[in-house]
């Protein structure tokens, strides 16, 4: 299988669509990859970045940090609700099987983990560990 543009096409995704849309470069403010999420705002906009990856992690504390601005403490999230996942899907074996095959070129593990976006929402120690946690084939 070949992920020619694919990866490209994810790691710049908010340079080519969102700050397109929207005037902000999320890159300019700073992330902590640690925290897993950040609150954003200009004069236009106020955005939450969250890591999905990790949304069962401190994700709820971001959510109501993002409504407390607007709602003040009116509005409180008490517990994230998980839906539509595919671990309950017709395809879920598919997937389990898919993810212990699949396997990546160096080429592909250098443009996706070298990249702008890798290297803004991972620390070094996270790049190294999702690195390992792939076969490398060279063909």
């Amino acid at each position: 299988m070949s992920w020619d543009g694919c990866i490209r096409e994810s790691t710049e995704w908010f340079d080519k669509h969102f700050t397109q849309a929207t005037g902000l470069d999320i890159y300019s403010y700073g992330f902590e990859p640690a925290e897993g999420w950040q609150i954003i705002e200009d004069k236009s906009w106020r955005v939450l970045v969250l890591r999905f990856e990790d949304i069962g992690v401190n994700h709820l504390e971001a959510l109501n940090a993002f409504i407390r601005k607007k709602y003040g403490g009116k509005i409180v999230l008490q517990k994230l609700m998980n839906r539509n996942l595919s671990s309950g899907k017709w395809y879920a074996d598919l997937m389990a099987d898919f993810y212990q095959s699949i396997t990546f070129t160096s080429r592909e593990m250098t443009e996706a983990y070298d990249s702008k976006y890798a290297k803004y929402f991972y620390s070094p120690e996270e790049l190294a560990r999702m690195r390992g946690r792939w076969s490398i084939v060279d063909y």
